[in-house]
């Protein structure tokens, strides 16, 4: 039966669906959706028709990701199989010689699925998908930074091994973690994250037991999802006692099992921070699908001021992070040092045009890093430049003017330049 509603002769809604895309239009009245564009059948871009999402999922058809786990509702229902009405986060693992026991594996699922977060289905918890993908080659030590050559640091497995599945976090448990010559329990560059099972600098020699590897994968996966130092102090610090902040994330907690107490796994839910409130607030950080803005737009460009200093223009939107970082690097990629040169708060615009001095030695290579608030947490390289010959030959050219320009205080520095460079030019790429 058809019923309109007519005021002064204009129709204002009928149960008619006018434009054939399922609803009609009391429907797209109640919902919010487009009344007068027939092409939107979707119209959060998610992936799911606004038909379905109302008679089949329940689901918000305004907005992509209805349970804020960063899976957007279609992808979630047509390729990873999951419920859009509850929080999931899809991990891949490879490992080397070790990898993580059953009952690790218990305790990581029952950790999230005991999480006091609600659901969009009424439900709590969050279900964790842990894939024990493949064993990988093993090495002694790995690094979480891009190095030159072969299978010595964690993008050259990714790059190998990973299935490339969007919405996954990509771990690797490797034996030994090592960055800028530190060796770590674990770390995680961006969404992705590794796990260390040998310490080399502890006692004799400890390799960690499958309880403390499974504590330190919790961990990781929590920097993974989020949970960082710039949102609390307490996290990756020694700052708050274990008793006022009972969780993973603090350097304070008990990772050694003892003859009576397994390794504490588990997130904050009470005391000085709740790291559960937070990922309920803020949603699971995830691997970005297509559909999901990408963390940065926009363009950065290096060029040579000195034999010591680069000039960076940049003009940025940065979706997420808290820093970005000039990192200084040998001609064989080995990190030298490093310089702050915007904190911010995301979402941000920088427009930026500014000199960076190396602090101690002449620019070799250098790199413009988005980080989190722990520098060595690299989300992207968004530009990078390396001193070539012709660079150093154009500057050799320059100083002769500049020394005649310079007051006589200066003319030292410039003299001093010009005797440094021919040392660099032998040792620099064509």
């Amino acid at each position: 039966m058809l019923v309109t509603v007519i005021v002064a002769g204009v129709v204002l809604f009928s149960v008619v669906d006018w434009y054939r895309d399922g609803l009609t239009t009391i429907t797209e009245f109640r919902y919010g959706t487009s009344i007068f564009n027939p092409s939107v059948l979707d119209s959060d871009a998610d992936g799911l028709e606004d038909w379905d999402e109302i008679n089949y999922y329940q689901t918000n058809l305004l907005e992509p990701d209805t349970d804020d786990d960063g899976l957007p509702d279609g992808p979630e229902v047509t390729i990873l199989g999951s419920n859009p009405l509850r929080m999931d986060i899809f991990v891949e693992v490879d490992w080397m010689s070790t990898t993580l026991e059953p009952s690790a594996i218990s305790r990581l699922i029952k950790e999230f699925a005991d999480a006091p977060i609600e659901n969009p289905n009424g439900s709590t918890g969050i279900t964790l998908h842990i894939d024990l993908d493949e064993q990988v080659p093993t090495v002694d030590e790995i690094s979480p930074n891009h190095k030159s050559g072969d299978w010595n640091d964690f993008w050259d497995y990714k790059e190998y091994y990973f299935s490339q599945r969007e919405g996954f976090h990509y771990a690797l448990i490797c034996e030994v973690v090592k960055s800028n010559g530190k060796i770590l329990g674990g770390y995680a560059p961006g969404y992705d994250f590794m796990v260390g099972t040998f310490r080399p600098d502890l006692f004799d020699g400890y390799y960690y037991p499958p309880d403390v590897i499974g504590a330190i994968f919790m961990h990781e996966l929590g920097h993974a999802i989020g949970l960082h130092s710039s949102v609390y102090e307490g996290i990756d610090s020694y700052q708050v006692p274990f008793s006022d902040y009972r969780s993973v994330m603090n350097y304070n907690t008990p990772r050694v099992p003892t003859d009576t107490d397994n390794a504490f796994y588990g997130y904050s839910n009470e005391g000085e921070f709740s790291d559960w409130n937070y990922l309920h607030e803020h949603g699971l950080e995830t691997p970005a699908w297509d559909v999901v803005d990408p963390v940065w737009t926009g363009t950065a460009v290096f060029s040579l001021v000195d034999q010591y200093t680069v000039n960076v223009n940049e003009i940025l939107d940065l979706q997420i992070g808290s820093k970005l970082v000039v990192k200084f690097y040998t001609y064989g990629d080995v990190f030298e040092n490093e310089s702050v040169i915007e904190t911010f708060t995301p979402p941000s615009h920088v427009e930026e045009n500014e000199s960076v001095r190396h602090p101690t030695k002449c620019v070799k290579k250098v790199r413009l890093d988005l980080t989190h608030d722990d520098t060595e947490n690299v989300i992207s390289t968004i530009a990078s430049y390396t001193v070539r010959k012709i660079d150093l030959e154009t500057r050799f050219m320059e100083i002769p003017l500049e020394w005649v320009m310079s007051p006589p205080d200066n003319r030292i520095i410039v003299e001093q330049e010009f005797l440094d460079l021919p040392y660099q030019w032998a040792i620099a790429p064509s």
